[in-house]
């Protein structure tokens, strides 16, 4: 009764006839709530929630319904959801101007899904929040690349999560300027709530520290990677940094970590992800050099890959963990399993592995590089546990805040925080906002839906952020019958199967192909039992690759959005070339 009530007090009339003029609204498309879907038999409408210009989105038909008529039905809806947090499809006739309630049931609530990506119909998004993201200030060729974070967030930042990261604007700076190495604003951006890093200014990284990008782009982005004519690694001159040693890095952190307060949050919080890049960006300049070493003498990607994974005794594979997926403040910690597998001694598999001469000739250097990038994981492993220490710490530091607004009747319980921003936060605890702020959170709530459904560019120009959708649209048009990719492949063996998109931490399948943005090491038990993993990137150190390695398990890359185009295809991998089968 307390939802039909709700419905009646927002806007809908209790229907005392019935009527054949009946349709139906669902207060979603497609389980994303950023739209109304108003349908029947005849006609399906997508109305767009929280704004009332250009918010008609028409799909199948006009049906027999006018413009003021949705205006009615948007109204009621998003009225109701202000109140009330349900999944509901309603089955309603419009008369005089009124919308009447026949019936009604309740739909079960869309799990959270790590990536929500889909090609519409239809533009995904409102005029203005194109616009929303696009700087005037910023030079227009300014290039930005999503692949640097596949592997940390998820696809899309909740609101408040990309509001703190609006703080992390200018984080690479403190690392470059310390090591006079000249950069460019803004370090890193988020479009439309996803996570980019400003590409210009890794490209005036390297140049400064006389090495070129082509190892960077092999880890982060490969599909450049391959689009280059003639791939030159370089080592990176390391004598140019002023380096200070790695833990007194990790110190900084430990320290800012204890600090954090809900009042020190931001100045804390920047410190921390300034000195964990600063940690990141000297672990992988080294990694680079000693990986380079490597691979300079077995002259192949998978050989070297082998030689350092195979033979690691240290690994966090083989530890019971408690890790966050990816790092937004609507995902929880979750319980990693240990694998179980045997390690080989290094100097047997070399023999093993490598011709005579190569082996006589190249022995010594190769254990030597292998040692140093073994010892070099482990400050890869130490990152990743402090950053959930910290995020650990700030979850816990709003949740304290939240229930103390809640406490005190400032704030609705039971709200999710993810659709408040810090600054609606704030707001709250100054008495600035009083009643208002329910307005806002149902806002950002349907426009972080809206922006989850809607798929960029991997990378794009700062002045064609607003062009989005049509460098998408452009692109699937140009890609949706291809039948041929030639991608990067790790660990290569003929292969034939269904692709299956890996977007949550439950199992959907087992064999043939799953596709993932990015894998992180909670989720690899949910790719164990597939064939082969399609990613969007595969950084070397990751730990895709390392479990990759270790089983035996290929790993396709290099192929932008094609993923989303494939979905449910047959596919067939051989001779390095990814096959559409026919059905």
């Amino acid at each position: 009764m307390a939802i039909k009530e709700a419905l009646i007090r927002n806007g809908f009339y209790e229907a005392e006839k019935e009527s054949k003029e009946y349709f139906y609204i669902k207060n979603s498309y497609d389980d994303n709530f950023g739209y109304i879907s108003v349908y029947s038999e005849d006609f399906f409408t997508v109305l767009i929630k929280g704004t009332f210009k250009n918010f008609i989105l028409k799909v199948k038909n006009s049906g027999a319904l006018d413009k003021n008529a949705y205006m009615k039905i948007a109204e009621a809806v998003t009225s109701f959801e202000r109140e009330i947090d349900e999944h509901l499809e309603i089955k309603v006739f419009f008369e005089d101007n009124k919308l009447y309630l026949l019936d009604f049931k309740v739909l079960p609530k869309s799990k959270y899904l790590f990536d929500r990506r889909k090609n519409t119909s239809f533009t995904p998004l409102t005029n203005v929040e194109y616009s929303l993201f696009h700087d005037s200030l910023i030079k227009g060729k300014t290039l930005y690349l999503n692949g640097f974070f596949n592997n940390i967030f998820p696809e899309t930042l909740s609101p408040f999560s990309a509001s703190l990261f609006k703080t992390f604007e200018e984080v690479l700076n403190p690392f470059f300027a310390e090591n006079d190495i000249k950069t460019l604003s803004p370090s890193i951006k988020h479009i439309f709530n996803k996570p980019y890093i400003n590409l210009d200014a890794i490209n005036l990284a390297y140049f400064t520290l006389k090495s070129n990008e082509h190892f960077f782009l092999l880890n982060f982005a490969p599909h450049l990677y391959l689009k280059l004519k003639k791939v030159k690694f370089k080592d990176v001159n390391l004598d140019i940094l002023r380096e200070k040693s790695i833990e007194e890095f990790f110190k900084d952190i430990d320290e800012n970590i204890n600090k954090l307060t809900y009042e020190t949050l931001l100045e804390n919080l920047f410190i921390i992800a300034a000195n964990m890049f600063a940690v990141f960006a000297v672990f992988f300049f080294k990694f680079t050099n000693h990986f380079l070493q490597i691979y300079n003498k077995v002259e192949n990607l998978d050989v070297a890959l082998k030689l350092i994974y195979l033979t690691k005794n240290n690994s966090l594979l083989k530890k019971e963990l408690g890790l966050y997926p990816f790092f937004d403040f609507n995902i929880q910690k979750i319980k990693v399993l240990p694998f179980e597998y045997d390690v080989e001694k290094i100097e047997v598999l070399i023999k093993n592995i490598l011709p005579k001469s190569k082996y006589i000739l190249g022995k010594n250097k190769i254990i030597k590089n292998t040692k140093e990038i073994h010892n070099l994981l482990e400050i890869r492993d130490k990152l990743i546990i402090k950053a959930n220490e910290a995020f650990d710490k700030i979850k816990s530091i709003i949740n304290e805040k939240i229930n103390e607004l809640c406490s005190e009747n400032k704030l609705r319980e039971n709200l999710d925080i993810r659709f408040l921003e810090i600054n609606s936060l704030n707001d709250l605890i100054n008495d600035n906002y009083f009643a208002n702020y329910i307005f806002n959170y149902t806002f950002k709530k349907w426009q972080y839906e809206r922006f989850s459904l809607q798929i960029t560019p991997t990378e794009i120009f700062e002045e064609d952020i607003q062009e989005t959708q049509k460098i998408i649209s452009n692109f699937f048009e140009k890609n949706r019958d291809k039948q041929e990719f030639k991608p990067l492949i790790f660990f290569e063996k003929e292969r034939k199967g269904n692709l299956t998109h890996i977007n949550s931490l439950e199992k959907v399948e087992k064999g043939g192909f799953c596709y993932s943005k990015g894998v992180s090491l909670p989720m690899l038990k949910n790719i164990n039992d597939y064939d082969c993993v399609i990613v969007e990137s595969a950084p070397l150190f990751s730990y895709l690759i390392e479990y990759a390695t270790i089983f035996d398990k290929t790993v396709i890359t290099g192929l932008k959005n094609v993923p989303l185009i494939l979905k449910g295809k047959k596919l067939h991998l051989k001779d390095g070339i990814l096959r559409v089968l026919d059905e």
